[in-house]
């Protein structure tokens, strides 16, 4: 899972005629009408899948890269530059969390697993994808935290890709965690491979367990 994947989707779904203006337009109806739900926020809805926005920030550093005439994979292989980047554990474990948008629960630890592979691969994720050539871990977080964000990309977002997978767009209000997100609720696009489409529902995140429940219409 990549969130510069995220960005393609976008990119495609950039032409369609869809209305950012306000929030005046949204209505009840499913995603799939090219609607949002009427109590449909930004912030809300950014704060739950965090990987969106930063799908913009990876963007933002392959740009700087660009400029630097840096070739990132190739600086993988430098010593200076990688040790530098694994220097300040605490600042790589926030990008690993904030920006790559691992669980925290799956931070290795970087006295347990230096040299350990699975702590290598989960090196390389967020070397390759949140690093600027010769930068610091500190310096890298400045520039992700102060990397401007298109919120209107983050409405389309919403129905062009993350209503069909099926993403909660706000917490649940009190007693509507009642459905879990199953899939019953959604159409089979490839079920041998687990790909459905939600976008027929609405879901929100109960703040409580941390899963998605089926907003009853």
């Amino acid at each position: 899972m990549r969130n510069i994947e995220i960005l393609k989707f976008l990119a495609i779904g950039i032409g369609a005629t869809l209305s950012f203006s306000s929030c005046s337009s949204m209505d009840a109806n499913s995603a799939k009408d090219g609607n949002w739900p009427a109590d449909f926020t930004v912030s809300e809805y950014s704060e739950l899948n965090p990987d969106i926005a930063n799908a913009q920030r990876e963007t933002a550093v392959i740009s700087a890269n660009t400029e630097r005439s840096c070739k990132i994979k190739t600086l993988f292989s430098d010593t200076s530059e990688t040790s530098k980047f694994l220097a300040d554990s605490v600042a790589l474990k926030s990008i690993f969390v904030d920006y790559a948008s691992f669980p925290e629960v799956y931070w290795p630890g970087y006295e347990v697993f230096t040299g350990n592979v699975l702590y290598a691969e989960f090196i390389k994720v967020l070397f390759m994808n949140f690093h600027i050539c010769g930068n610091s871990t500190t310096e890298d977080i400045a520039y992700l935290s102060s990397t401007p964000i298109d919120s209107s990309l983050i409405s389309r977002e919403y129905l062009l890709v993350g209503a069909s997978k099926g993403r909660a767009y706000r917490y649940c209000l009190e007693g509507e965690a009642k459905v879990l997100q199953n899939s019953s609720q959604a159409i089979a696009v490839n079920e041998a491979k687990g790909v459905y489409d939600y976008s027929d529902s609405y879901y929100c995140l109960n703040k409580d367990d941390q899963q998605k429940y089926l907003i009853e219409k």
